[in-house]
């Protein structure tokens, strides 16, 4: 399952790659737009990634969900 994780999905990223965009953007928040409010237009990915750096859930957990499983095997 871990390989899941960390391979690309075919002409995409992985799940790892894309959770360390997330973080990046999600640490930028406070600084970027400190006592503003802000609105995020998500799609299912940048949800997980937010699962994964606010509510600690981990990318093994995440990788169950079947819209992550990479069928990609060359």
């Amino acid at each position: 399952m871990t390989q899941s994780i960390s391979k690309p999905f075919p002409n995409g990223e992985s799940l790892e790659r894309a959770m360390g965009r997330m973080k990046s953007f999600i640490d930028d928040l406070p600084q970027r737009y400190d006592g503003q409010n802000i609105l995020l237009i998500r799609h299912p990915a940048t949800w997980y990634g937010l699962e994964h750096h606010i509510d600690g859930v981990s990318l093994i957990d995440l990788s169950h969900h079947s819209k992550f499983v990479s069928t990609n095997t060359r």
